[in-house]
C-alpha cells in the first residue's frame, strides 16, 4: 500500500501549556474540529480573556490563530466585510 493510499491518522490527544507558556509563543495555532467544540470556540474569542478560562486569554496574543471545521465554527456569527 502506498503513502496515498493511507487514510488520515486522527490525533488522539493534545498538548496542553499554561497561560504564559502560550502569550510567550511566537504564534500560536488553535485547531478545533466538531460541533461540541462549537460553544468552546464561541466562548474562546467572546467577551474578555477571563484567566478562569484560559483559551479566552488567546484574544491578548498578537499572532493566534484558530483553525476551524464548519461544525466547530458554527457559534459564530458571520462578519461581513
Amino acid at each position: 500500500m502506498g503513502e496515498r493510499d493511507q487514510q488520515p491518522q486522527q490525533i488522539g490527544r493534545g498538548i496542553t501549556l499554561g497561560p504564559a507558556h502560550v502569550l510567550a509563543a511566537r504564534k500560536v495555532i488553535l485547531l478545533a474540529q466538531g460541533i461540541k467544540k462549537a460553544p468552546l470556540i464561541r466562548r474562546t474569542i467572546s467577551g474578555i480573556p477571563d484567566p478562569a478560562f484560559p483559551a479566552s486569554m488567546l484574544q491578548l496574543h498578537e499572532h493566534a490563530e484558530l483553525w476551524l471545521d464548519p461544525e466547530a465554527a458554527s457559534g459564530l456569527e458571520q462578519v461581513s466585510a
